[in-house]
């Protein structure tokens, strides 16, 4: 089973220019924990929880005193008009973590698990089609539990060993593999970094594809992978 046949196809979600006010009634209404951030094309580029919106706000600087007495503005009108102009862009988590429609239940929940988080964007080509979260999972791995192929298991064993030896153990890196396709899942530093780890990959005898979701930490450029 996979989580295409668990998840939530009708998707509520919010664009970086969205209001952190129209987020949390959003998020309020619907009953939900977080929201996933889209682009003009659907594309993901974040997600915004409801914990991202109290603890990730950030005052905005204050302006000198004497600006108000030349604007004419009152202090505490302007402080509202400040809080109203807080966008989802700067408080969002990016990149998001993503996963795809085909992915089987069990590498979802490890996802999930590994990261921490309740929920994920499921994605097909770059763009929004569901959202997952723990509870579809838990209930649907209740009725139909997975169990990986003996080969499977061991492509995953053998690349989670070459992660370690590569030293990249402290990455959350998701390895899954079905058919003899290893998918890699999680956030890595550089572009270098994430070739790296799927030139690894492919090394492994019995691997048919990788197929590559790693994402790179926005800021990091590309460079030699960190050890």
């Amino acid at each position: 089973m996979n989580i295409a046949e668990v998840m939530n196809w009708d998707v509520i979600a919010v664009t970086p220019g969205t209001s952190i006010q129209e987020a949390a009634r959003l998020i309020v209404s619907h009953g939900v924990s977080g929201l996933p951030v889209v682009d003009d094309d659907g594309m993901v580029l974040g997600m915004v929880s409801d914990g991202d919106l109290v603890v990730r706000r950030r005052p905005r600087p204050r302006a000198p005193w004497w600006h108000d007495v030349l604007r004419g503005d009152d202090p505490a009108v302007r402080d509202l008009r400040f809080a109203g102009d807080v966008t989802v862009a700067e408080v969002m988590t990016h990149p998001a973590l993503t996963v795809g429609p085909d992915l089987p239940l069990a590498a979802a929940a490890r996802v999930l698990d590994e990261y921490g988080i309740r929920r994920v964007p499921v994605v097909s080509g770059g763009r929004l089609v569901g959202l997952v979260s723990r509870g579809d999972l838990i209930r649907a791995l209740a009725r139909f539990p997975d169990a990986p192929a003996p080969l499977d298991g061991r492509l995953v064993s053998a690349m989670r060993s070459r992660i370690n030896r590569g030293g990249w153990q402290s990455l959350a890196v998701v390895v899954e593999a079905s058919d003899g396709v290893i998918a890699l899942w999680g956030v890595v530093r550089s572009a270098a970094e994430r070739e790296a780890i799927e030139d690894l990959a492919n090394t492994i005898e019995g691997v048919r594809h990788v197929d590559n979701r790693l994402a790179v930490e926005p800021g990091r450029s590309a460079g030699k992978p960190e050890a």
